[in-house]
């Protein structure tokens, strides 16, 4: 839940004030993630990778899987 996500950022992130970046498949749902972070729970350094990792990946961008997701 929305909740158990945010707990777990503020830890990662030490609360408003550390930067978030923020990437999905298509680029969606970390924009409005992103938007919701800044305008309605204070982040002021809220990034997201625009148009996503399918079209990074198009490009021909490096990937490695994630190991601590």
């Amino acid at each position: 839940n929305t909740d158990d996500w945010m707990r777990k950022l503020n830890e990662l992130t030490g609360k408003q004030h550390g930067k978030v970046v923020l990437v999905c498949r298509s680029g969606n749902r970390s924009g409005l993630v992103g938007k919701m972070l800044t305008e309605q729970r204070g982040y002021d350094q809220v990034y997201h990778l625009e148009k996503g990792v399918k079209e990074w990946a198009n490009q021909g961008k490096p990937l490695s899987p994630c190991t601590r997701c």
